[in-house]
C-alpha cells in the first residue's frame, strides 16, 4: 500500500471516507482512489510521507536487554 502525506488546500474542509476532518496540517492515508480524487479536483496536496527513524537495538539483538 502506498502511504501518502495528505494536506487540504487553505480554506477547505476536507473529510475522510469516515466523515472526520483532515487537519489542516496534514495526514498520513494509504493513497487510495477516493484520495486520487481528492488531489485531482484540487482539494488536496499528496507529498511524501516524512521518514520515521529506525528503532535503536541493543547490543545484543535481544528485546528487552538493557546491557
Amino acid at each position: 500500500m502506498i502511504k501518502k502525506l495528505l494536506i487540504p488546500k487553505a480554506g477547505l474542509v476536507v473529510r475522510d471516507l469516515h466523515g472526520r476532518r483532515l487537519p489542516v496540517k496534514g495526514a498520513v492515508k494509504t493513497f487510495s482512489a477516493f484520495w486520487r480524487r481528492r488531489v485531482k479536483d484540487g482539494d488536496v496536496i499528496a507529498q511524501q510521507p516524512p521518514k520515521q527513524p529506525k528503532a535503536a537495538k541493543s547490543k545484543s539483538g535481544i528485546k528487552g536487554d538493557n546491557t
